[in-house]
């Protein structure tokens, strides 16, 4: 059944992502763009990719999205840049129905490069480990952004979300690790985290260099006995956490700031 759509009293055409609209039915990446796609963009399309199948929304040839975030980047005359690239899901606008066709957002900014020490509180509501969204880097993003106000609303940085099993999940926009015992720690994905891209190439560097990597299960009291916490995302890289909750880290451990340099060194951010 035809969908007729206006905004603001005119009428649009069919090819508005009424379904990104209504359900937040879509995918998105973000990056740092440094005169060059990234080293892991491959990575950026694959997630997408995946995403956009699991919500049954076509998917466009890979060689396009790079092309349309080329043209952004030479229309726009910034070398050094922020990147979001979403899939929207264009439709009827009943919910139980498949998308038709998609669309590629492209959004770009001047990057700022943000290197303090984050402060970081548990949030109060929950990741459920086995929802459908599981795995996908979503457009359904609302939890994430009204974890991030509270956090802000509180005088800290960045939130951090437990499942309904009470173990550590992820932070409001990146992955989470910390060192205790001699071992470096990050919640697997059965936990319900995303896997990042920058999460990935830490996890390879620390094992390469000889540090233990455990992925799995934790509850919060875990980090009552890391020596250091750092968060990681294609935007910053590593970032040093000062602070969970009540609970202060030292930000200039030596293995940390090897981390974060060998991670700059190979996304050619140096």
């Amino acid at each position: 059944m035809k969908d007729y759509i206006y905004i603001e009293g005119e009428q649009v055409d069919d090819g508005f992502p009424i379904r990104t609209l209504f359900y937040g039915e879509g995918v998105f990446e973000t990056f740092r763009y440094k005169k060059e796609l990234p080293i892991l963009f491959q990575k950026h399309l694959d997630r997408m990719e995946h995403g956009a199948n699991r919500l049954t929304i076509p998917f466009p040839e890979p060689e396009h999205v790079s092309q349309l975030v080329t043209k952004a980047v030479t229309d726009s005359n910034i070398e050094d840049a922020y990147i979001k690239i979403c899939l929207l899901s264009c439709g009827e606008s009943s919910f139980p129905e498949f998308a038709r066709n998609s669309q590629v957002l492209v959004i770009i900014k001047q990057y700022l490069y943000y290197d303090n020490p984050l402060r970081v509180i548990t949030n109060n509501f929950k990741m459920i480990s086995n929802s459908g969204l599981t795995g996908i880097k979503s457009m359904n993003y609302q939890n994430n952004i009204l974890a991030r106000r509270h956090a802000l609303d509180v005088d800290y940085d960045e939130a951090l979300f437990l499942n309904e099993r009470e173990e550590i999940v992820e932070c409001s926009a990146s992955n989470i690790f910390w060192y205790a015992n001699n071992a470096l720690y990050t919640p697997s994905k059965q936990t319900g985290a995303l896997c990042g891209t920058t999460r990935g190439m830490v996890i390879d560097l620390a094992r390469r260099s000889g540090t233990k990597v455990l992925e799995g299960e934790f509850g919060v009291d875990h980090l009552d006995k890391a020596d250091f916490v750092f968060i990681t995302n294609s935007l910053n890289g590593c970032r040093a956490v000062s602070r969970i909750n009540s609970r202060d880290y030292e930000v200039n451990h030596k293995l940390f700031i090897s981390l974060k340099n060998e991670v700059l060194e190979k996304l050619n951010w140096l």
